[in-house]
């Protein structure tokens, strides 16, 4: 076994404990047993950033990318129906499905008969990847905004930042010795980014400072 392949499989058992982290959100929902305050975005990102990357995989090809994307693609599939079954009204959610699957569906015909050059097609589904990867991975900086308005950090999931830390530097390092610039430029970030939340993490307390005079009284 060479170093790449090392990487490569801890890269993949990262991906897969970094996906679980949709369990959590279900679990809430069976518990309060609605979807309020919950949001099926996190799962139809997942599921459309999954497809392209082994749209990607299949053509680059890369068992690894690929075979880590087809566990993922079907564990946000059954994340977003666990999150259907407890949805009420189901009419805007049903929309939003209806524009994903529309999406998934004419990425798939435009990659398999759309463009007849293989290069051309996998140039195209590692554009998308990265710029779907990025999209997800850009959100959390909205609750940076927020912990340096606060003060306060206890907003940022620590587990899933570390989760994601991990994950995304395994990403980028297998990315570097496959010499991939498709994997590591979007990795190569969330890298950045996650690591900046656990900066903030590091010299933000975890509770707000209302908090923390009350407990010192």
């Amino acid at each position: 076994m060479d170093y790449t392949e090392i990487i490569a499989n801890l890269a993949t058992v990262a991906t897969v404990i970094n996906f679980a982290s949709g369990v959590e959100i279900c679990y809430k929902i069976y518990r309060q047993n609605s979807t309020v305050d919950c949001t099926p975005a996190p799962f139809m990102m997942g599921m459309l950033c999954s497809f392209l990357w082994f749209q990607y995989g299949i053509r680059k090809p890369d068992m690894t990318v690929t075979s880590v994307n087809v566990f993922g693609f079907t564990l946000w599939t059954a994340f977003l129906f666990w999150f259907y079954l407890y949805s009420k009204p189901k009419s805007h959610l049903n929309t939003h499905i209806g524009i994903l699957l529309i999406v998934i569906f004419g990425t798939h015909f435009l990659l398999f008969y759309g463009l007849e050059d293989v290069d051309t097609a996998l140039k195209v589904a590692g554009y998308m990847g990265v710029i779907s990867s990025l999209a997800y991975f850009a959100s959390p900086l909205l609750l940076l905004a927020k912990v340096l308005q606060t003060r306060c950090s206890q907003c940022l999931p620590l587990p899933l930042i570390v989760s994601s830390f991990c994950t995304a530097s395994l990403w980028t390092l297998y990315g570097l010795l496959r010499e991939d610039s498709f994997i590591v430029v979007p990795n190569g970030i969330a890298s950045v980014i996650t690591s900046s939340q656990l900066f903030l993490i590091c010299i933000f307390p975890r509770k707000p400072q209302g908090d923390l005079t009350r407990l010192v009284i």
